[in-house]
């Protein structure tokens, strides 16, 4: 397992077919799963051939088991990412934040993306409240956007930009 970026207390790799079976389990969480897009095993398996996508499995250091994953899609002709989804198992320990600082500084330092850019439940207030204080911008509201046994569902759209990452990493560096 090739580590693709790491922070203070997570390993960041790209996931392989075995650890899709952990990152179906985590997304279909109770915690979880209201608050990301379901996909099934062989969805994943056809979505991991798509070029310029990374399904990362986050692993604590020291430990084998899959803990959290991403779903992000860079297009590397405009230079942007898209960060579709984010799960983690043990909450209120600061590992979201981390994970997402630690996505911030691999699309924004090695892969030199202009825009990282997100969607994000209006009712996920856990979410908002994270990617604001990471300071994404939030760019509007995509209402109605997605059916499903709720009803509709809006979303808002954040994004942050190179100079604005830049402007936050002198300021507070990531790892």
């Amino acid at each position: 397992m090739n580590h693709l970026f790491s922070t203070e207390r997570i390993n960041a790799s790209v996931a392989e077919e075995a650890d899709l079976d952990r990152i179906v389990h985590i997304q279909s969480h109770p915690e979880n799963r209201d608050y990301t897009w379901l996909n099934n095993k062989e969805e994943y398996l056809d979505i991991i051939k798509e070029e310029g996508v990374y399904i990362l499995a986050f692993r604590k250091k020291g430990e084998d088991e899959i803990m959290g994953y991403a779903y992000l899609v860079h297009n590397a002709k405009i230079d942007s990412m898209e960060f579709r989804r984010l799960a983690v198992m043990d909450k209120s320990h600061g590992y979201g934040q981390e994970i997402v600082r630690g996505i911030q500084a691999f699309a924004f330092t090695k892969l030199k993306v202009h825009r990282l850019w997100l969607e994000v439940y209006t009712f996920n207030h856990k979410a908002i409240y994270l990617y604001e204080k990471l300071q994404f911008k939030r760019e509007g509201t995509l209402r109605d956007a997605y059916k499903d046994h709720r009803g509709y569902l809006s979303q808002h759209v954040y994004s942050m930009l190179a100079d604005e990452y830049r402007a936050l990493d002198a300021s507070n560096p990531v790892i």
